[in-house]
């Protein structure tokens, strides 16, 4: 199973729910699943913003090696499940992947609280108070597409 997480540049959200469900399949020793990450309109190369960086640290897991990339048409192609930020990315990636219809989803859409707030919004530049906050909604979201999937025996 391939799982692929998309935002804006691929400098924090993305770079966030991928490193924390990497974290939390090691921690419960799930394998078999490959996580990757990547930007609508993502400047190839780029490090997380430092909030991030912090955050992630926070979290108990280093993003100090990631690295930005555009999401490419492979990705959509080989990806099990596409988990967007945003509706307006869900609706980026279908006008242009039109096949993926079956695979794209909103990250929030497993937040066990229904995702009242469907969106995770970009907290680019808006300090570390803002990164936890959004973070808290990555994370939860993750920890319910974990149980998800383990109730669909995908992992």
């Amino acid at each position: 199973m391939k799982i692929l997480l998309i935002c804006t540049g691929n400098l924090c959200r993305s770079p966030l729910a991928e490193g924390y469900l990497k974290k939390l399949l090691k921690d419960k020793d799930s394998s078999g699943v490959e996580i990757s990450s990547a930007g609508l309109w993502a400047i190839e190369g780029n490090t997380v913003e430092d909030d991030a960086y912090q955050v992630a640290a926070e979290n108990g897991f280093d993003l100090s090696n990631h690295r930005s990339r555009l999401l490419k048409p492979e990705d959509v192609k080989e990806a099990s499940i596409i988990l967007v930020m945003e509706y307006l990315q869900m609706r980026e990636i279908l006008i242009t992947y039109p096949e993926a219809k079956e695979k794209v989803r909103l990250l929030r859409s497993f937040a066990p609280d229904g995702a009242i707030q469907p969106d995770i919004d970009d907290p680019y530049g808006s300090g570390l108070q803002s990164y936890r906050e959004f973070f808290k909604q990555i994370k939860e979201s993750i920890e319910g597409l974990f149980k998800y999937l383990k109730e669909h025996n995908k992992i």
